[in-house]
């Protein structure tokens, strides 16, 4: 499995950092003279040359699921909570009704798809972010 395929994409990288969130992570997507190039600690001395001035947390899949709440509340009642799979070749990451003994999807809630499973994980947090049901600011990265 290649790093790219264990870290978000770099558009969801960016949305993120414009939505707020903390950047600290493992890996970083970093503009390197005109290019976008994946950097991690292991390419760390590789790039150092002051260069790279601009950058955005790589949330890897393990970080993105940190980040992620366990379990989403709604008014007074807490209904659903994260939950992901792989689905058609795809990963998928979507809110589950914890109410329900089988744990269906509450479709009431988008669920999220990507090629890769930082990717599903990335456009769930966004939408939580966006719609107001988690803080930017309140998010543990580590």
């Amino acid at each position: 499995m290649t790093l790219e395929q264990q870290v978000c994409s770099l558009d969801l990288a960016k949305r993120l950092k414009e939505l707020g969130v903390r950047q600290e992570s493992v890996c970083k997507w970093v503009l390197r003279y005109s290019t976008w190039v994946l950097w991690d600690e292991g390419t760390r001395s590789e790039f150092e040359t002051g260069a790279e001035k601009e950058y955005v947390s790589a949330f890897t899949v393990a970080e993105l699921g940190e980040m992620l709440p366990k379990e989403i509340t709604r008014g007074d009642i807490t209904t659903a909570k994260c939950a992901e799979g792989f689905e058609k070749g795809r990963w998928l990451v979507a809110p589950i009704d914890t109410n329900d003994e089988e744990g269906a999807h509450d479709w009431n809630d988008p669920a999220f798809y990507g090629n890769t499973e930082a990717d599903a994980r990335a456009k769930m947090l966004i939408h939580l972010i966006e719609h107001d049901t988690i803080e930017a600011d309140e998010i543990n990265v580590h």
